[in-house]
C-alpha cells in the first residue's frame, strides 16, 4: 500500500495467535516467547494526519523483531515518501527514520521515577 507523501506515520507490530503447527521445526519458528504461544506478526503504519492505514506488511514468524521487520521494507518506503515514523521502544536503532521514546527509567531522576509511578497508579 503506498505511503502518503510527507508527514508522520505511527508504526507498530501486532502478533496474532495461530494453531500450533504440526511440524516440530515450524513449532520453533512460530513460537513467540513474548506471547507464550504460536503467532504470526504483522507490521502496521497509520498516517498520523489522516488516521488511515498507510502500510500493512506480513505475516512474519511471531518471534521476529519489530526493528528487523521495519528494516525489511517500511524503512525504504518511508525514505522514498519523505515520511518520518513514530514508534515504540522495540524500534530502537534507526534514529534517521524513526522517532522513538528513550528507554524508560534508565536515565530518570528519582523525582521523575516517582512521578511516573504516580501516573501509572
Amino acid at each position: 500500500m503506498p505511503l502518503p507523501l510527507g508527514g508522520y506515520v505511527i508504526i507498530d507490530s501486532t502478533e496474532c495467535p495461530i494453531r500450533c503447527p504440526v511440524d516440530s521445526e515450524d513449532q520453533q519458528v512460530f513460537y513467540s516467547g513474548y506471547k507464550k504461544m504460536h503467532t504470526l506478526k504483522y507490521e502496521v503504519a497509520i498516517n498520523e494526519e489522516a488516521g488511515l492505514p498507510a502500510w500493512v506488511s506480513g505475516p512474519f514468524p511471531g518471534p521476529s523483531a519489530d526493528i528487523t521487520i521495519f528494516q525489511g521494507g517500511l524503512k525504504q518506503a518511508l525514505a522514498a515518501a519523505g515520511s518520518i515514523g513514530i514508534a515504540d521502544g522495540t524500534y530502537q536503532g534507526e534514529p534517521a527514520a524513526l522517532i522513538v521514546p528513550p528507554c524508560p527509567y534508565r536515565d530518570l531522576t528519582p523525582e521523575r521515577r516517582a512521578y511516573h509511578r504516580f501516573l501509572s497508579e
